[in-house]
């Protein structure tokens, strides 16, 4: 547990997910900063607490939605398991969840007030970011005084996040560094470009790539195209080791419940679905909310889509085949500890003799931990990537 002191009291905070590395917290540098430019902010003369307005973006373990629970900010919330840690770390403070706004980062039409400042946390896909200045200058509503101070740590600075800033507000600004964190403070939403115009909304932000289909799956189109927001992964095209997993991709008629396990766009679930027919029952599941958003864009009916972290909604026993390309970073970390859970958790949810799909880079030596539950092989191997069978135990 660790503690974090502010204005005379202290705060608890435990990190969801779980992690085993002593040195990670729920919060970093770049958050303290912002707090100190919140702090620093409400100390000006003309600062009138009674219709401030308080948005969060990109808290992804609940730290500034707990510290400033007091201001009531509206928190735009997009993983399953940002949801469960800002949860977790409200309640772990005594601070009641009713008092706190959770809107997807698709929503934007139900504000009807115009906030003050938005506080974020910069996320390591720029396309992200884009996506969440727009969702911020779409709540600004062309208050010229509505402010974003964006949060990152120095060695994540890319001269991008000034460009794309450029495109939504009239002024930018750095902050001195602190303990090699920075705050980008940005002023003044500019007036809408035809091509991000208001109108549009965030499906200004929805964009298609085309996917090359593989021989086996080839059907009156050699290529389909696939819609997704920004900061889907992957960005422009279906990355190198999920081509690598479609492109060998074979099912038993036997084989019934299937599961695209952090679906991101949905791609490996749509392969699922051109395959010769049978009655299968396919199901997608991503912890992000912009992925889930996307995949139910490119398979409608043919699949059903979760928004969730995690197996537990599944019974024991309940697939047949898992397939999944899975995360193996959390932001800037890398960190394999959500996948390593979600083979577990997989393990359980497999029928007797089912299998699990995972393609991942070869540096990775994931196999090495599925032989745990499973008994595993090398498919096929490209670049730096494998693709492991593993039949459950």
């Amino acid at each position: 547990m660790a503690v974090y002191q502010n204005e005379g009291k202290s705060w608890h905070f435990k990190r969801y997910p779980e992690t085993t590395n002593r040195s990670l917290r729920s919060w970093s540098a770049a958050d303290e900063l912002l707090m100190s430019h919140f702090e620093a902010l409400r100390q000006q003369p003309d600062f009138s607490p009674a219709d401030f307005g308080l948005v969060l973006y990109h808290d992804r373990f609940g730290f500034l939605s707990t510290v400033l629970h007091s201001w009531k900010p509206l928190c735009v919330v997009n993983y399953s398991s940002q949801d469960k840690a800002m949860r977790q770390n409200l309640t772990q403070n005594n601070l009641p969840l009713e008092d706190s706004r959770w809107i997807n980062p698709l929503q934007v039409s139900d504000e009807a007030s115009v906030p003050a400042l938005a506080l974020m946390k910069v996320p390591k896909s720029l396309e992200l970011f884009e996506l969440y200045l727009r969702h911020a200058w779409l709540l600004s509503k062309g208050n010229p005084d509505f402010q974003v101070f964006a949060g990152f740590m120095t060695r994540h600075f890319t001269p991008q996040m000034l460009k794309i800033s450029a495109r939504y507000f009239e002024h930018a600004e750095q902050s001195l560094a602190v303990k090699k964190a920075r705050v980008l403070k940005l002023k003044g939403p500019k007036p809408a470009e035809p091509e991000l115009s208001e109108d549009a909304g965030m499906e200004a932000l929805l964009k298609e790539i085309s996917w090359k289909l593989p021989a086996h799956l080839v059907q009156d189109k050699e290529s389909i195209p696939l819609k997704q927001y920004y900061g889907v992964f992957s960005a422009d095209a279906v990355d190198e080791a999920t081509a690598l997993l479609i492109a060998h991709l074979e099912l038993k008629e036997s084989d019934r419940t299937i599961l695209d396990l952090a679906c991101g766009n949905g791609v490996i679930a749509k392969a699922v679905t051109l395959l010769p027919s049978a009655d299968r029952e396919v199901h997608a599941l991503d912890d992000d909310f912009l992925a889930c958003a996307s995949a139910r864009l490119n398979l409608g009916e043919a699949a059903m889509v979760h928004h969730y972290d995690g197996l537990d909604m599944f019974p024991s026993d309940f697939f047949d085949v898992i397939l999944t390309n899975p995360p193996a970073h959390l932001e800037h970390e890398n960190n394999i500890e959500v996948s390593l859970s979600l083979f577990k958790q997989a393990s359980k949810k497999l029928k007797s003799g089912g299998s699990l799909w995972v393609v991942a880079g070869t540096h990775l030596n994931y196999s090495t931990h599925l032989q745990q539950w499973f008994s595993c092989e090398v498919k096929a191997q490209t670049g730096g990537f494998e693709l492991l069978v593993c039949t459950k135990k």
